[in-house]
């Protein structure tokens, strides 16, 4: 199997949360990968990443390689959680990509000092003139797609008070548990995680969100917990 995703950025395996998921989804799944970098999402069949290959066939959309996953392999990622709690595991995970994504997105693009930190990591290495035009019409596009979605419709201080309690809302299913449904990660943990270690970057520092998952003890906990088991190599000494 094939796994294409971003090059990796800010001491993150990737900062796609939705590439890192994939990533995530490959090891609890025991599978054997190569990790491809590539900054072209039309290498994804879909024209975004993350995509896996399997068997010379694309598969795009992370939940999509998911259930390729859990087919191929017969594991189910959810394996001991009740139907009442695989339905939570599911709503759960739909506010985290449905929502708080885009509150992660909003802050990263739509702020200038974020942004001016997101210009630097992603379009530095293009030449000058590209260098120059690339990010603007980029984050004009992010804006369009926040305003199709929904989210960019709202003032700053809504977008950033919904972020705050989707944060918490995790914060509180995870209470005092090792991971999201319990002792063992779950499908869950791989979206979760990966917006909680993507949230709580050091670049940007004076994000609200970040500050609210700083805040919480728990959660700090939790995206250590997943770095040591998933990817110690990115621990920071």
């Amino acid at each position: 199997m094939k796994l294409y995703q971003y090059p990796s950025a800010f001491g993150l395996p990737c900062p796609s949360p939705f590439c890192t998921k994939a990533e995530v989804l490959l090891k609890m799944s025991g599978v054997d990968y190569v990790d491809h970098r590539v900054n072209d999402p039309r290498k994804g069949p879909k024209g975004k990443l993350p995509a896996v290959e399997f068997d010379g066939r694309l598969v795009g959309d992370s939940e999509l390689i998911r259930f390729e996953l859990e087919k191929r392999t017969g594991i189910d990622l959810d394996a001991g959680l009740s139907p009442q709690e695989r339905a939570a595991s599911h709503a759960m995970a739909r506010l985290v990509e449905e929502r708080l994504y885009w509150a992660i997105v909003y802050e990263r693009w739509m702020d200038d000092d974020s942004f001016a930190v997101i210009r630097k990591a992603y379009f530095s290495s293009l030449p000058p003139v590209v260098r120059s035009i690339l990010p603007v019409i980029a984050r004009r596009q992010v804006k369009g797609y926040l305003h199709g979605q929904g989210l960019g419709r709202h003032t700053r201080e809504e977008i950033t008070a919904f972020g705050i309690l989707d944060v918490e809302a995790l914060a509180v299913q995870l209470g005092d548990r090792q991971w999201m449904m319990g002792d063992e990660p779950t499908s869950l943990d791989a979206t979760a995680w990966a917006h909680v270690v993507n949230i709580a970057i050091p670049e940007h520092d004076r994000s609200p969100l970040r500050q609210a998952v700083l805040g919480n003890d728990a959660l700090m906990a939790y995206a250590n917990r997943g770095m040591r088991r998933w990817f110690p190599e990115y621990l920071q000494d």
